[in-house]
């Protein structure tokens, strides 16, 4: 179902002291959650991450369908 879509809405999720995103994927023509992005940085990204600007430091992005569900797509940086 999330591969199917052409458009999608993202939204990302707030928190005051978070070290890893997570952002929800919307059908913008239904407004009905599709999908769910969570960003999973390295043990020592996440100590790195109060010194250096966290879009300098490498992450992987993995997306699913739901939080249980498995990978459907990894996007590294």
């Amino acid at each position: 179902m999330l591969l199917d879509q052409t458009k999608f809405l993202v939204k990302e999720r707030v928190a005051v002291l978070k070290l890893s995103d997570t952002y929800d994927i919307y059908d913008p023509a239904s407004g009905s959650q599709i999908g769910i992005a969570q960003e999973k940085p390295s043990t020592l990204v996440h100590v790195l991450r109060f010194f250096i600007n966290k879009r300098m430091l490498p992450t992987t992005v993995e997306v699913r369908e739901a939080a249980d569900r498995p990978i459907v797509f990894s996007i590294q940086r």
